[in-house]
């Protein structure tokens, strides 16, 4: 018979009940201190936009995507929104149950939170860019062009969006933000070119000329470009006001007419608009009952004529009155 045991005092028991229990901050052990992610990629992702073709033949430049924008936004303790991944699961709890079936709704099949509404983000998109476009004070050319085609960019995702036509809501939405992107296009390119009129006045009125960079772009040239500004197939030259002037409002119309580089200059935009909208007045199986109740006059209207809400017509007679001369 080995030793008995020692019998535990009654003050070792009190003790030993009022030990603290180790806490691990990293890992969530109970679902109440589970983080809400049923809305996380509505804060933090953006659609692809669509390429489209210009009428120069060239084909569009990539999408628009988070990388080109900074869609990161905080919340009101200045905390940035963090993608799933960043948080830790809880190990002992079996794998298979973080990756559940999209089909599968744990106790709260009709929770809202937990439904995919397969919405777009067009709106959004379009209050960034208009807001972009807006906090531009000044119009230097050649540097205002990079958030003159990156809305153009834009407006083009808008024209080729899949998701907006499905939903009268939705539909309507699309049509007011592809207006009133193109009237502040229109309306940033015309302080454009009055900056451009104030430059060369100023540089005439005080007898300077305007120093300026020009190359020969012809691809059977390409090797010899250095790359650098040293470059001898780059010539420094100084301009006179009224021939720098004629320069950059030429190269300013390829933004608009197309001919240049841009492969989606915004006339091309306006048109594939129109054609967007004759293509949805003339799919009739697209008229539901809340469309046919709010338009009831389009059942009997001529799909080919333009659409009185997009108002296309209007922003070609303010293209034509910018002075291009």
């Amino acid at each position: 018979m080995g030793r008995p045991r020692k019998r535990m005092r009654e003050s070792e028991a009190v003790e030993a009940a009022h030990l603290p229990v180790p806490v691990h901050p990293d890992t969530m052990n109970n679902f109440a201190d589970m983080p809400n992610f049923a809305d996380f990629h509505n804060r933090i992702s953006m659609p692809a936009l669509q390429d489209t073709q210009s009428s120069n033949g060239s084909s569009g430049h990539g999408a628009v995507t988070p990388a080109q924008y900074n869609f990161t936004f905080s919340d009101p303790f200045g905390l940035p929104y963090l993608p799933i991944a960043a948080y830790t699961t809880d190990p002992t709890i079996d794998p298979s149950l973080w990756n559940l079936q999209s089909g599968v709704q744990a106790n709260h099949p009709d929770d809202p939170i937990q439904e995919n509404t397969g919405r777009c983000t067009c709106l959004t998109t379009t209050w960034l860019i208009l807001t972009e476009l807006q906090s531009i004070v000044s119009f230097p050319f050649p540097q205002v062009i990079i958030p003159l085609r990156k809305a153009q960019s834009v407006l083009s995702g808008l024209i080729h969006c899949t998701e907006c036509p499905k939903e009268a809501y939705s539909a309507i939405q699309n049509v007011q933000s592809i207006i009133s992107l193109m009237k502040a296009i229109v309306e940033r390119f015309n302080k454009v070119l009055m900056e451009v009129d104030r430059e060369a006045a100023r540089l005439e009125a005080i007898g300077e000329r305007k120093p300026y960079r020009i190359g020969d772009n012809n691809p059977a040239l390409f090797h010899l470009h250095t790359g650098d500004f040293n470059c001898p197939m780059g010539f420094n030259i100084e301009l006179e006001p009224k021939d720098w002037r004629k320069l950059v409002k030429t190269a300013l119309k390829t933004e608009v007419y197309g001919g240049g580089s841009n492969p989606r200059p915004l006339l091309d935009l306006v048109k594939e608009s129109e054609e967007r909208q004759e293509m949805w007045h003339r799919d009739r199986h697209a008229w539901n009952e809340e469309m046919e109740q709010l338009h009831p006059e389009r059942q009997d209207s001529d799909p080919s004529q333009g659409c009185e809400a997009l108002g296309a017509e209007h922003i070609r007679k303010t293209i034509d009155n910018l002075r291009w001369d």
